[in-house]
């Protein structure tokens, strides 16, 4: 409490008006302890991005539009980076049909 930190010299300085505080308490405790912990904050922040790639993963995972019928294989994530990789996509390269190029070296005897 404010009692208690009103004996330590080196917080209130003498000749400091010790009631000319204008926050509130709480404002003075969020400020405290944002000043303390910012370092802290990009690790739960890496936290919190891991945790969303592995959602945005399993619902890559789960999502029937992307089942391949006739390999009748799922889509597979491998890498949690995988949307971050997807979004970094500039150009789709396709022909006249409109269905993307598949390069097939088939061998003719």
């Amino acid at each position: 409490t404010k009692e208690t930190f009103e004996k330590y010299w080196y917080l209130f300085p003498h000749g400091s008006d010790k009631d000319n505080i204008h926050l509130p308490d709480w404002i003075g405790y969020w400020l405290t302890f944002f000043i303390l912990y910012s370092n802290l904050m990009p690790i739960s922040l890496y936290a919190a991005m891991e945790v969303c790639n592995c959602s945005q993963a399993y619902f890559i995972n789960s999502d029937l539009g992307m089942y391949d019928e006739e390999q009748d294989c799922p889509a597979a994530v491998r890498s949690t980076n995988l949307c971050h990789e997807l979004g970094q996509v500039s150009y789709v390269f396709s022909d006249k049909t409109g269905t993307l190029t598949q390069n097939v070296m088939e061998l003719k005897r």
